[in-house]
């Protein structure tokens, strides 16, 4: 190929590229890159008890709240450890549960673990919806 129809090429493609608008697909305002958290309930005597995720942006998932809890990692920026504590009565019952998050927020990695007396105190001392199923 000569030089000029290499130069012409070059023009016409530069030409199309300029005739792109650069905002097709703009940023939202917010980051929504998305996320995918699985939680995992398991009991000190019984082994994994229940395993429920959500995806957000869009959101979805098989956890009976997946839009709350979505809400929730969007408050925190997928920070569980700041989730809050939801006042709210448990019953005093010892039965030891661990509860996981892993996966991912935006850009970030989510990875939580804690140890509770019973399942409904790991849900309160967690915001209330993120390991309620």
């Amino acid at each position: 190929m000569s030089t000029k129809a290499r130069i012409a090429g070059l023009a016409l493609s530069a030409t199309a590229l300029a005739l792109v608008p650069a905002t097709a697909h703009a940023a939202p305002a917010t980051s929504q890159i998305g996320a995918y958290v699985t939680f995992t309930v398991s009991g000190d005597r019984d082994g994994l008890r229940d395993a429920r995720y959500v995806s957000c942006y869009p959101h979805s998932g098989n956890h009976p709240h997946y839009a709350q809890v979505c809400d929730l990692l969007a408050e925190t920026h997928g920070d569980l450890a700041q989730s809050g504590y939801d006042a709210g009565p448990c019953p005093m019952i010892w039965d030891p549960v661990t509860v996981t998050a892993y996966g991912h927020w935006e850009n970030s990695r989510v990875h939580y673990r804690g140890h509770y007396s019973n399942a409904c105190v790991a849900d309160r001392a967690t915001g209330g919806v993120m390991f309620d199923f």
